[in-house]
C-alpha cells in the first residue's frame, strides 16, 4: 500500500528512492487518501509502462483519471448494506451472481408485465387523485413520463441505471412485504434504497449497476463477449453482402422473382435465429478465460480467409442449385403464355414504360410497370431453399461461441430455429405437405433426382463452409482451435461459486438442446428415406 501523500511529494525523493517507487507501481495494490491529481498522475505512470489501465469511480474526483484511463466504468451508490461490505472481504458480485443462477436453475422469474402494469395503474391513480380537476391532463403527463422512461432505457446511462435499479428495489420491496406482512413490521416492510448515480456516470463508458468494484471483472467478462460479437457480426455482414452482390447481378437482372409470401417466410426465420443469436452473443461466459481474447479486426488470415471460402462456397452451391432448377424448367415448365394478352409497350423511353397499350398475340401480360406476372418455377424453388440453408449456415458457423460468449447449443431459441428452418426446407423439397408448397407458390417438383440433387447441396453448404472455417482456425489460430476442441470440464452442481453455478446451467441447457437437434436430425432422415423409397 502507498498514500497519496507520498506520491505528490515525489520531488522530496532522489536518486533511486524515486526510480524504485515508479518502476514498481504496478505492484502496488492499494493507493489511498489519493487526490484527483494523484489518480490522473498514477494512471499516467501506469500507461506510460505498457500497462491497459481501467478506472472505477462513483464520484467527480474520479473524473480526471477516469479520462487519462484507457477505459473506465462509473459505479453506483446507495445500495445499503451493500455499499458497507466492501472492507469485510465478502464477494458481493459473487453472491449477486450467485443469487440470480439459483432464481434461473429453479425456473424462478419476476413477472416484468405485472410490475409494469402495476406501476402504470399507480401512478395513474395518484395522478387523477391530485388532479381531479384536470384528470385528462393528468393522463397525458403520466403517459409522457412512460415515454420518457421508455427513451432513457434505450439510451442506456446513469438514468437506465437508476431506472433499472429502482424496479429491482420495488420487486424486492414486493417481495419482502409479502414476506414480512403477517410480522406487522411495516416501517422495514416500506423502506426503499435511493439510488445515487454519482457523477462519474457522466464521464463513464460503462456504469455498473453496483456500487462494489467487484463489478469490474462483470464489465471485462461483458466487454470480451461484446467484442467477439463485433466480428461474429462483421463476418456475416460481409457474407451476406458478397451474396447479394450475386444475386443483383446475375439473379434479379435476369427478372428473377420471389412469390408473394416467400420472402416473408424466409424473413421470418431470420428474425428467428437473430433472437437466439442476439440473446447468446450478450451472454458473456461465467469465467474469463486467460489466455484468448477475440480478433480486432476481420482482416487477419483465419477470418479472412474464412469469409472468402465461405463465400466460394455458398456461390458456388448456389449456381450449381439455379443450373440444375433451368434445366428442370427447360424440360418440364409448361409456363409458356398463348393467346390475346394486354401488354404496356415502352413508347417515350424507359421513364415512361407502360403508358401505352398494345394488343397481340402470343405476348404475356405485364403489369403497369411493365413487370411480368409471377409464375412458380424451379429457379425459385432453389433460390429460396437454398437461400434459407445458407442463412443458417453463415449464423451458425460465424459465431464465436466458447470461450467469448455462450455457444449455440446454450440458446434454446437459437437451437429451435435453425432446426426447424432446415426442416421446412426438406419437408419443401419432398412434398410433404403439398397445400403448404402451392401456398407459398413453390413450383410442383417434377423430378426425384432434382429433389435429391437439392437436399444434396444442403448438406455440402452446410459441411464444407463448417470444414473451411475449421481449416482456417487450425492453420492460421491454432490456440483458438485447441481451446475450442479441449476437453471442458464438467461442473460441479455442488459448488457454492456463482460461475460453477452458472457453467452447471449452461451445461445442462446444452445437453437438453442437443437433444432437440438429435431427434429433428433422426426425422430428416426418416423424411428422406421415406421419400427415396416410395
Amino acid at each position: 500500500m502507498i498514500t497519496g501523500a507520498a506520491i505528490e511529494n515525489e520531488n522530496m525523493l532522489y536518486g533511486n528512492a524515486r526510480k524504485l517507487l515508479f518502476d514498481n507501481l504496478g505492484r502496488v495494490s492499494v493507493f489511498s487518501r489519493s487526490s484527483p491529481q494523484v489518480k490522473q498522475h498514477v494512471l499516467s505512470k501506469l500507461k506510460s509502462c505498457g500497462s491497459k489501465v481501467m478506472m472505477c469511480g462513483d464520484g467527480v474526483n474520479d473524473i480526471s483519471a477516469m479520462k487519462t484511463a484507457d477505459t473506465s466504468a462509473a459505479l453506483l451508490n446507495g445500495f445499503g448494506v451493500e455499499s458497507t461490505v466492501l472492507g469485510t472481504g465478502r464477494d458481493v458480485e459473487n453472491d449477486r451472481r450467485r443469487q440470480k443462477a439459483e432464481r434461473r436453475r429453479a425456473n424462478i422469474s419476476t413477472n416484468d408485465v405485472d410490475l409494469g402494469q402495476n406501476r402504470l395503474k399507480l401512478k395513474l391513480e395518484e395522478a387523477i387523485g391530485e388532479n381531479q380537476n384536470d384528470g385528462m391532463n393528468a393522463v397525458f403527463q403520466v403517459l409522457k413520463d412512460e415515454f420518457k422512461r421508455a427513451k432513457d432505457l434505450k439510451r442506456g446511462g446513469a438514468a437506465a441505471a437508476r431506472i433499472l435499479q429502482e424496479e429491482e428495489d420495488l420487486k424486492n420491496s414486493i417481495k419482502f412485504k409479502s414476506k414480512k406482512s403477517s410480522d406487522g413490521n411495516d416501517e422495514e416492510v416500506d423502506a426503499i434504497l435511493a439510488i445515487k448515480p454519482g457523477e462519474a456516470s457522466l464521464a463513464a463508458p460503462f456504469t455498473f449497476l453496483r456500487p462494489c468494484i467487484d463489478g469490474a471483472e462483470a464489465i471485462i467478462r461483458v466487454g470480451i463477449a461484446a467484442a467477439a460479437n463485433s466480428i461474429s457480426v462483421h463476418r456475416s455482414i460481409a457474407l451476406n453482402s458478397l451474396m447479394a452482390c450475386y444475386n443483383l447481378a446475375t439473379l434479379y437482372r435476369d427478372g428473377f422473382r420471389y412469390g408473394d409470401h416467400m420472402w416473408n417466410v424466409e424473413l421470418g426465420f431470420i428474425m428467428s435465429m437473430d433472437k437466439g443469436l442476439g440473446d447468446v452473443s450478450c451472454m458473456p461466459r461465467p469465467r474469463i478465460h486467460s489466455l484468448l481474447r477475440p480478433s480486432k479486426s476481420i482482416f487477419n488470415p483465419a477470418d479472412g480467409l474464412s469469409v472468402l471460402l465461405q463465400a466460394s462456397i455458398h456461390l458456388f452451391v448456389l449456381t450449381k442449385a439455379v443450373s440444375g432448377a433451368r434445366l428442370m424448367e427447360g424440360k418440364f415448365s409448361k409456363n409458356t403464355p398463348a393467346g390475346l394478352r394486354i401488354r404496356l409497350k415502352p413508347k417515350f423511353g424507359s421513364i415512361s414504360d407502360g403508358f401505352a397499350l398494345s394488343l397481340g398475340g402470343g405476348h404475356e401480360a405485364r403489369n403497369f410497370l411493365g413487370r411480368k406476372p409471377f409464375h412458380p418455377n424451379h429457379v425459385t424453388n432453389a433460390v429460396f431453399l437454398i437461400s434459407i440453408i445458407q442463412n443458417v449456415s453463415i449464423a451458425a458457423i460465424n459465431h464465436a461461441g466458447y470461450p467469448f460468449h455462450g455457444s449455440l447449443l446454450e440458446s434454446r431459441t437459437f437451437t429451435l430455429a435453425a432446426t426447424f428452418s432446415i426442416l421446412f426446407c426438406v419437408v419443401m423439397v419432398l412434398e410433404v405437405f403439398p397445400l403448404v408448397n402451392r401456398l407459398l407458390q413453390l413450383a410442383p417438383m417434377t423430378s426425384k433426382a432434382f429433389q435429391l440433387c437439392l437436399l444434396f447441396l444442403f448438406l455440402v453448404d452446410g459441411v464444407a463452409s463448417c470444414v473451411a472455417d475449421g481449416l482456417c482456425t487450425y492453420f492460421f489460430d491454432r490456440e483458438m482451435w485447441k481451446t475450442k476442441w479441449e476437453r471442458k470440464k464438467v461442473p460441479d452442481g455442488s459448488s457454492k461459486l456463482a460461475a460453477d453455478i452458472e457453467e452447471d446451467i449452461l451445461h445442462k441447457e446444452k445437453q437438453q438442446n442437443a437433444v432437440v437437434v438429435r431427434s429433428l436430425s433422426l426425422l430428416l432422415i426418416f423424411l428422406t428415406m421415406a421419400s427415396i423409397a416410395k
